[in-house]
């Protein structure tokens, strides 16, 4: 067997479709395009493989595993990329599911934050109301403390003149 003799085309695209049989194409258009494309490489790394021997005295072998090899490779990328996409399909999808549950949350935030609203406005006045109480009362608090401290006062004068008198009384 000449391993280094070119293979037809025919055989190229017969071992590509049967390589491919198990691949789930979008159509038959696209599996014959790279089935057509893996046979190109293949015919043209042929040709500029001889065009390499002409031109600088060194041989490049292209055997029907570099073929198969192509065709292996071709299936483990396109592996890898479907993988990738669908990974990010579920990452998309995982977050327009987030971003949904999230608008719901927030509508039925707003609705609640409505129904609060008269109540909030309620109770703000409540607490103007007892703001203004409290100042009342802490005047009120002011002018109770100055009158006893007048009156602190007073006792104490009295409690002073008492002792003396009670001193002046023992002695």
């Amino acid at each position: 067997i000449d391993w280094f003799t070119e293979w037809p085309a025919e055989a190229l695209r017969g071992v590509a479709t049967e390589a491919f049989a198990d691949i789930d194409f979008p159509n038959d258009t696209i599996k014959d395009g790279v089935v057509k494309l893996c046979r190109d490489i293949h015919q043209g790394v042929e040709k500029a493989s001889i065009q390499y021997a002409e031109e600088l005295r060194r041989y490049n072998y292209v055997t029907p595993t570099s073929y198969l090899e192509l065709l292996s490779t071709f299936r483990k990328v396109l592996g890898e990329k479907k993988d990738e996409l669908e990974t990010g399909k579920r990452r998309l999808t995982v977050g327009l599911d987030k971003l949904e549950s999230t608008e719901k949350a927030v509508e039925v935030m707003q609705v609640e934050l409505t129904d609060l609203k008269p109540i909030l406005v309620k109770t703000s006045q409540e607490v103007d109301e007892l703001m203004a109480k409290i100042e009342v009362d802490k005047a009120s608090a002011a002018e109770t403390k100055a009158v006893v401290e007048g009156e602190k006062e007073i006792a104490s004068v009295k409690a002073a003149e008492c002792k003396a008198i009670k001193d002046s009384a023992e002695a």
